[in-house]
């Protein structure tokens, strides 16, 4: 892979870390500030882009706004097309992310994450893959927004499925135990709910019975 920045002066961001690990003795922490980026560029692979999927683990040790964007650049970042940007909803835990790639329609032929210079961003990223897109991709950015006390609206990002299927229970609840719903736009609104808990949720894409593999636990708590 390749690595680089736009800070003033000698700067090792990205630079390779023994803290915070998911596995293995090395990470990579990725950082920006406000008027500086740095990013991650992957090897060039023979299979469009556009087939492909990346995921990866990330982590933030801070309860802040942390993005990192996925895309696909060239090999010197004259281009970028984004695809997709994150943010850990928890801190001091790993959280894994998947990115199909599928709707990209460019030329560009490498996978790049980058902290952006637009924010002060400082993540931890483990355990990059990237393979080949499934049949049917999972959702991402799945996020809780507008808790209430007995409600939450649940929303992500999907491609190519049908309808979804939202599971959800009591934080660490089994997945396979839980209350399942099934939405047929990018998002759904559950009801009662407990005041004051805290609750798991996990969304996998359905395509004409083909189902994808569930995305979570992101975790919210009622009002």
């Amino acid at each position: 892979f390749a690595k680089g920045n736009n800070f003033v002066g000698t700067s090792s961001y990205p630079s390779v870390s023994s803290l915070n690990t998911h596995s293995g003795a090395k990470c990579m922490n990725i950082y920006s500030t406000e008027a500086y980026a740095s990013w991650l560029i992957l090897p060039e692979f023979e299979t469009p882009a556009n087939q492909l999927q990346v995921s990866f683990w990330l982590r933030k040790t801070t309860d802040s706004y942390y993005p990192l964007i996925v895309g696909i650049t060239n090999d010197n970042m004259n281009s970028f097309d984004t695809i997709a940007t994150v943010n850990c909803n928890v801190v001091s835990a790993w959280q894994q992310f998947v990115i199909p790639l599928g709707t990209y329609q460019g030329s560009g032929g490498r996978i790049a994450l980058i902290a952006p210079d637009s924010i002060y961003s400082d993540n931890y990223l483990d355990d990059i893959t990237v393979e080949l897109m499934p049949a049917c991709p999972r959702p991402m950015n799945l996020t809780a927004i507008g808790t209430g006390t007995e409600t939450a609206v649940v929303k992500w990002t999907g491609t190519g499925a049908t309808a979804f299927d939202v599971q959800y229970g009591v934080t660490g609840f089994t997945l396979g135990l839980g209350t399942t719903e099934v939405a047929v736009e990018d998002s759904l609104e559950v009801f009662s709910l407990t005041p004051s808990s805290v609750y798991d949720v996990y969304v996998r894409s359905n395509c004409n019975g083909d189902t994808s593999e569930w995305i979570g636990p992101v975790s919210f708590r009622t009002a």
